[in-house]
């Protein structure tokens, strides 16, 4: 995994989102392109946040890059495992 951007993962916030976007993804099943958005929507818009709040945090801990593929599509591809050791790692470094 390339390294990760601190512009975006250490923005103020962005760590406990993801935190707790790990936490939603963990009980997220099947771990699909639309079942990960929907969980991560509601997860977003339940913290009073835009629904793609977010997206570019997770893009980064996941890839280490800021562009690519759809986020949800990306998850699906890597699947559950992965995408958390991909978080934790990423949460490791900030």
């Amino acid at each position: 995994m390339p390294s990760c951007s601190p512009i975006d993962l250490k923005k103020p916030g962005n760590a406990d989102l993801l935190r707790g976007a790990a936490d939603v993804l963990k009980a997220c099943d099947p771990f699909d392109a639309a079942t990960t958005e929907k969980v991560l929507v509601e997860y977003c818009t339940g913290r009073g946040l835009k629904a793609g709040a977010i997206n570019q945090p997770l893009r980064v801990a996941v890839t280490g890059v800021t562009k690519g593929p759809g986020v949800f599509d990306t998850l699906a591809i890597f699947g559950k495992d992965e995408v958390l050791r991909r978080i934790g790692l990423a949460l490791a470094k900030v």
